[in-house]
Parts: C-alpha cells; structure tokens; sequence
C-alpha cells in the first residue's frame, strides 16, 4: 500500500485548486486539444505544474528555451516551450488525463504556425520540423508511482520510435526502463491495459499535447489507497516533462523538471486540494539540451 510521505515545498512548481464543494463530481473531462479550457484550474481533481514561473506572478516565463531571432521577431514561439502540465483524474473510468500547455503549437518546433512543416529558414540552418511527431521528436510524461524518486511508467511519444507504441504518432504507455539519455528514451515494455489515446495529432485547431492513461490504479506491482476522492494520491505522485528533438537546430528543447504532487483533502464544507512541487531533474538527456544558441 503507498503510504504517506513527507514532501517538501519548492519555488520550482505549486498551484493550489479553489475551493468547490464536496459533492462536487471529478466526472472524466472532455479533451478538446486546448488544456486551460479542458483542465481548468480550480477544477477538483486538476493538478497544475507551471514550468519555470516568475518569482512574483507565479506565471510560466516563455524565456526560457532558446530560438532563432527570426522567430522572435515574428512575435513566434518555438512549440517545444512548455506552460504547464495538468492532470486529472477520473475514479468512475480509473482514467488519469494528462494535459502539456504549450505557448506555441505542441511540436511546431520553429514557430510557424505549421507543425508539419519545415520553414525554409530552418532548412537553410540544417534543421527539420517533421510531421507527426516523427523523427526524434518527443513530448514524454514520466510518473514516479512510489516516491522513490526513481520513475515508474511513461507515456507519450519516444524520441526513439523502435519504442513507439500503436497509439496516434506512436503514442506510448510503457514501464520506465531508464536510460542515460534521459527521460524521452525511456520506454520500456508497453503497458498494454493502460494504454489510453493520444488525443489529437497537435495542430493550430488543438495546439496542445492531451493524452489518457486507462486503468490506472491497476498498474502491475502497485496499490492505492482509495479516499474520499475517489482515488487518493496519499503519498503523492512524481512527474517530470520533456519535449523537444536534437534535429531542428534552429530551437532549444523544454523539460518539466521532476515535481512531486502531494494532495491532500480538507472536510466540510469545502474541500480544497493543494498540489505542491519539490525536486529536480532526474536525469539529464544528453542528446537534447535546455537551451541552444540561437541559429
């Protein structure tokens, strides 16, 4: 059985879920390809990781992965740059959703709007924006089930498609395997009934990075407590994000750095659920880097 355990707080990561009532329903949501609509905070049962927030507004600062000039002149963004990750889960279908919030078109590496096509600036510069998450492109989730800070599935799509799953542009559930490369080269072996969907092929209609886990206290080789919400995170629950490729050169890639979600439930009449973050990257990908020169 998980247990609880202690966490402790980080300036890395927090957001904290208003108050709604205890009746309220965590009913499954609706993946429409747009996470602050699907996932709105406030919502019970929605975690929110903002990544690298401002000191003062608590608001993910879009500064932080590199891009060539000419993208930011064009007032663009490459869409390797990361918002926020967000998740909720649903007790009735045992169905965690998981929503990346992209500044840009999820994939759309230099910006341009088209995320399956290669600007000719990018071109020039050697670099490829491929269609369909191909190539060593990635945006991989992974999950530490037993806060031993040593992660225990993941789900996405690998940058390493011999791993790919069936799923939408190779979309993936699998065991972590580990790997020194890094989180997007860590698929495993497929975890065949969790295998959800990858909601959408991102493009500018849904520009973000929605996908689902089935069955997810069923997990082979783990237990959870079940709570008052329906499914209690009650030693919480680790994630980390990363997304980007090697081959675009003209963008650096983005990463979620390993946060630690620890929920925990108030009584009448209200119930509030806080999400807290602590932690650091697991583990560095070497063949990606954070930020990159501008081409």
């Amino acid at each position: 059985m998980v247990r609880l355990s202690a966490w402790r707080r980080s300036l890395a990561a927090m957001a904290l879920l208003g108050a709604v009532p205890a009746s309220a329903s965590a009913a499954q949501i609706a993946l429409t390809g747009d996470v602050v609509k699907d996932f709105q905070a406030g919502r019970r049962g929605v975690g929110i990781v903002t990544d690298n927030p401002n000191l003062v507004t608590r608001a993910s600062d879009p500064g932080d992965v590199a891009q060539a000039d000419w993208i930011t002149a064009q007032g663009h963004v490459s869409g390797w740059n990361i918002q926020d990750v967000r998740l909720h889960y649903d007790s009735t279908s045992d169905t965690l959703a998981v929503g990346v919030n992209f500044f840009g078109i999820a994939g759309d590496a230099d910006g341009d709007g088209d995320p399956g096509r290669t600007d000719p600036r990018t071109a020039v510069a050697g670099g490829v924006d491929l269609p369909g998450l191909g190539g060593r492109e990635t945006i991989s989730v992974a999950f530490d089930l037993d806060n031993n800070n040593t992660f225990d599935i993941i789900a996405g799509v690998p940058a390493d498609k011999s791993t790919a799953g069936t799923g939408l542009n190779g979309f993936n559930v699998a065991r972590y395997k580990g790997d020194a490369a890094g989180v997007a080269f860590g698929f495993g072996q497929t975890l065949t009934d969790q295998l959800g969907d990858l909601a959408f092929d991102p493009s500018a209609a849904r520009s973000d990075f929605e996908f689902t886990i089935k069955n997810f206290t069923k997990i082979p080789g783990f237990e959870f407590d079940e709570g008052s919400l329906g499914f209690e995170f009650s030693s919480g629950l680790g994630v980390s994000v990363l997304a980007g490729t090697p081959d675009d050169i003209i963008a650096g890639e983005d990463s979620v750095p390993y946060t630690r979600l620890s929920p925990a439930a108030i009584p009448e009449p209200a119930t509030i659920v806080g999400w807290a973050g602590a932690g650091a990257i697991a583990g560095a990908w070497r063949l990606l880097r954070r930020r990159r020169r501008s081409a």
